[in-house]
């Protein structure tokens, strides 16, 4: 265990992280508590909570989705779940698609996860790179990486800009 993680271990995730899974619930399983089971504590958006318990939810998305979207979609919906809509209509009226990582970085990803690693460069083409990493230290989660590959793909579009 790195000794940044032991003051955050089983508190890596803001609550926040959790709109989603209420929204895609409910779109999937017909009730925004139907991924939740057994973890019900979660409904009431803590400040923080364990990447654990986050990574149990993907799982369950993972499986609701099965043929009926893809990850990535799930991700493209995901962002559209009201918390995060007020944020992206402001971002909208004030941003470029570089600004969009740089913030998207700072008061998404990473004060959302504090356990990840996030890095992003700009390319010659003009295109970003976004680097996401899951310290050893914790759960690997595939279903993450394509929720979040579909979040970072509809970004811009939901801001009027071209798609990534």
């Amino acid at each position: 265990m790195c000794s940044s993680d032991l003051g955050t271990l089983g508190r890596e995730v803001t609550g926040e992280a959790l709109d989603p899974f209420r929204e895609l619930g409910r779109l999937l399983l017909g009730s925004d508590r139907a991924l939740f089971e057994g973890y019900e504590h979660l409904l009431d958006e803590p400040d923080r909570f364990g990447w654990d318990e986050l990574c149990v939810l993907y799982d369950r998305l993972a499986v609701a989705a099965e043929g009926r979207m893809t990850l990535e979609e799930c991700g493209r919906r995901g962002i559209e779940a009201p918390k995060f809509g007020a944020t992206l209509g402001v971002l909208a009226t004030i941003t470029s698609p570089r600004l969009l990582y740089v913030l998207g970085d700072r008061f998404g990803l990473s004060r959302t996860f504090s356990h990840l690693v996030v890095q992003h460069e700009v390319l010659p083409s003009g295109q970003i790179r976004v680097d996401v990493r899951i310290p050893e230290t914790h759960q690997h989660s595939d279903v993450f990486f394509r929720i979040t590959a579909g979040i970072l793909e509809a970004l811009p579009k939901l801001l009027g800009l071209s798609a990534a």
